[in-house]
């Protein structure tokens, strides 16, 4: 008898298995990125905190404007052209910040700014602050008013690494604001009020700055920063002798040696009054790069004509 062997069977795949996690997974996807969104949402919120005086008795609740211009600023608010807007925030009807991307340069953006601002009615108040003292990088700043009692729109220009201007507008309404309280649209009873005027006095190429506060009186002010350099004390004083030159200062006396520099000087505030001014350089440590730098004004004897600084201390915003 013949031995008839069957042919095998075809081997059987057995055909895959969803895994048990698939769909649960593909339905938490869009989940995890609405709850990302919702928190990144949240800490953008948070962060923006209230950081300036606010007049009322609870702040308003920020709200978020993604690529576009929050409300409270005004229809006809001037924006280079081809500008990127990136959004801003609004505080209620009382603030609101925007921040803007163009391609001119900062001077040429808050000029384009100030020129329909001003056709619009607005100006820019004698006592208007503006950016000085001892800065990372060069900005422009300008403060533009509707009247006295507001609102303001402040605009600051800097130059990006990426080549393009940051140029931000802050809106400020002074709602709800007590009486006594000054602000850049208002001008102060006394002149000892008066913002002391520094230059903007930009760090050397490659520097390391570390603020070091600043303060004074109602007749002095001064500020202070430590610069990691390898220059000289004397070349350092050189680069911020040059900035107060550019400013329209007077050089009076200046001297020193390779531990300690400094330099004396005049000069003529926005109102006409004559001021003085003192730079000193100093290097505790020669085996360190690190030096200190201090600049100091005060008001020349009689340049507030004659007037009393008040008693009652007075807050100004922003």
């Amino acid at each position: 008898m013949v031995n008839c062997a069957l042919p095998p069977l075809p081997a059987r795949t057995p055909p895959p298995m969803a895994s048990p996690v698939a769909p649960a997974a593909t339905a938490q996807a869009p989940r995890a990125a609405e709850e990302e969104e919702a928190l990144l949402r949240e800490l953008a919120l948070r962060l923006s905190a209230l950081s300036y005086f606010f007049f009322g008795d609870t702040p308003p609740p920020p709200e978020l404007f993604v690529g576009r211009i929050p409300t409270p600023f005004p229809a006809d608010l001037p924006i280079p052209e081809g500008a990127r807007v990136i959004g801003g925030i609004a505080r209620g009807d009382w603030a609101a910040e925007l921040a803007v991307d163009v391609t001119q340069s900062p001077d040429d953006a808050i000029a384009f700014v100030e020129a329909k601002l001003t056709a619009a009615g607005w100006q820019t108040p004698t006592l208007a602050y503006e950016a000085g003292g001892f800065v990372v990088a060069p900005y422009r700043t300008k403060t533009f008013c509707l009247s006295e009692d507001g609102p303001a729109i402040f605009v600051t220009a800097r130059k990006l690494a990426t080549g393009t201007t940051d140029l931000r507008y802050m809106l400020q309404t002074f709602k709800d604001q007590p009486s006594n309280v000054y602000t850049a649209c208002k001008q102060p009873p006394s002149p000892y009020i008066w913002p002391m005027e520094l230059p903007a006095l930009v760090k050397p190429e490659g520097a390391k700055q570390f603020s070091m506060g600043g303060g004074g009186t109602e007749n002095t002010y001064s500020q202070a920063v430590s610069i990691e350099t390898e220059l000289s004390v004397q070349a350092l004083r050189e680069h911020y002798d040059a900035q107060l030159r550019e400013a329209g200062w007077q050089a009076q006396e200046r001297g020193g040696d390779n531990r300690a520099a400094g330099s004396t000087w005049t000069f003529t505030d926005r109102r006409g009054q004559p001021q003085q001014g003192m730079l000193f350089v100093l290097q505790q440590d020669a085996s360190k790069p690190e030096k200190f730098v201090y600049l100091q004004v005060t008001r020349s004897i009689g340049s507030a004509s004659g007037a009393t600084a008040p008693r009652e201390t007075i807050r100004q915003s922003p």
